[in-house]
Order: C-alpha cells, then sequence, then structure tokens
C-alpha cells in the first residue's frame, strides 16, 4: 500500500477557521483522495512557524511506522503485500516540512517515490538547509507562483536544487501563493487572515 504523508500550509491559529479556510487545498484534497488509507495530513504551522520542524518530525514518524510495518507483511508474504511507495506533499512552509522529513526519511534509507510541492517556501527558523531535494527521492514536482504575478515578492522559494539522481520538475503558474496552494482567488496577509485577490 502506497503511504502519504501531505503538510499545508500556514494558515489561522485557530484550527477550526483554518479547516474552513483550506477545506479545499491541494494538499488536503490529495490527502482526501488518497487511494489507500496510509494517509497522514496535518494542518500547517500558524504565521510564526515554529511548528515546522515538529511537522518534520511527526511525518518521519508517521512515514517510518508505515513502511516497516508494510515492508514486514510484504517480505513475509510477497505474493499478496507489495513493498510500499511513500509519497511526501506539502504548501508553502509545509512544503519545507515536508523536504525536511524527505531529508531525515533518507538518513533511515527509506526513498520518497514522489515528493510533491505546492510553492514550498523556506520561512522558519526551525528548519535549514531545505533548498536542495534530498537523493532519496525519486520523482519531484514543483508548482511555483509566477513572479510576474507579483505576490509575497518577499517569500524566496525553497526545494528548486535537485541532488543528483532527482528527477526534478517544476512550472511556473500565473496565481498568487495563495492559489498555489488550491486557495484560488485567494491569498494570506500578514496577519494569517483569508483576503480576497487584489484586495
Amino acid at each position: 500500500m502506497d503511504i502519504l504523508c501531505a503538510i499545508d500550509g500556514t494558515g489561522p491559529y485557530s484550527d477550526s477557521t483554518y479547516a474552513r479556510d483550506f477545506a479545499d487545498s491541494h494538499v488536503n484534497n490529495l490527502a482526501k483522495g488518497w487511494h489507500s488509507a496510509l494517509k497522514f495530513y496535518r494542518r500547517g504551522p500558524s504565521l510564526e512557524g515554529a511548528a515546522t520542524d515538529n511537522l518534520a518530525e511527526a511525518c518521519v514518524t508517521y512515514a517510518r511506522t508505515c513502511w516497516k510495518i508494510m515492508g514486514d507483511m510484504a517480505d513475509s508474504a510477497p505474493q499478496t503485500f507489495e513493498t510500499p511507495r511513500v509519497f511526501l506533499a506539502g504548501y508553502s512552509r509545509g512544503g519545507a516540512a515536508v523536504i525536511e522529513a524527505a531529508k531525515r526519511l533518507s538518513k533511515l534509507d527509506i526513498p520518497i517515490h514522489g515528493l510533491f510541492l505546492f510553492d514550498a517556501v523556506d520561512r522558519s527558523v526551525a528548519v535549514s538547509n531545505v533548498d536542495e531535494i534530498p537523493d532519496n527521492v525519486v520523482y519531484c514536482f514543483h508548482a511555483l507562483r509566477n513572479p510576474k504575478a507579483a505576490s509575497r515578492e518577499i517569500f524566496g522559494n525553497c526545494g528548486r536544487k535537485p541532488a543528483a539522481g532527482v528527477s526534478y520538475n517544476e512550472r511556473f503558474f500565473m496565481g498568487t501563493h495563495g492559489a498555489m496552494g488550491g486557495l484560488p482567488g485567494m491569498d494570506v496577509d500578514d496577519h494569517g487572515k483569508i483576503i480576497e485577490q487584489g484586495k
């Protein structure tokens, strides 16, 4: 069974407000539609981003546990169970968190079959050096806001330097940082509040 660990983007501190605002985000929809029961979805950090490291570690713990259980099952009954594949997905600071998770999983010799990034940004002191996609990642797909959209211009992107052997594909879209996360026509202001595009 395939394993998904997904971490969404930065949003309001209130979990109920966050759940409402991010109900149809790309990362949330990916998790809701995942084809196996082995899925981990977490809301992104609040504005200060202090939870980014903890989210990465929770992702690692879940992936490592599922990998071991499913790997043991595949070893004992290869005709019934396949070796599991691990997929990670993240938006905004959640993208930085899953890149950090991939780095930590690399040290555990756990491969990442697919890494899906939605405008990944590193705006947290809790993780560092998440510019590079580690070499345990097979495929990485990164959707980025086009600089011409003039959205969140102070946000630099991370996760754009693939290690040797990583099949890395990025594509730019004309939209806001919010739109890159699946929040069309909306963005987040400097206080974490969802605002309409153009306001």
